[in-house]
């Protein structure tokens, strides 16, 4: 069995952060490198795409 791939950059920090730092869960407005680095290649292509 395995893990379906998160399909928003906001369902993908909602897996990643709560292991990773305390307070909120990050967003694309605001997020940690640490977070942004553990998203799949299309999601950090979208948030990077946003960020410009």
């Amino acid at each position: 069995m395995t893990a379906q791939e998160p399909e928003t950059v906001a369902e993908a920090f909602a897996r990643i952060c709560p292991n990773r730092h305390p307070g909120r869960i990050c967003t694309t407005a605001r997020y940690w490198d640490g977070c942004a680095r553990l998203l799949p290649k299309q999601l950090l292509d979208d948030l990077l795409d946003e960020k410009v």
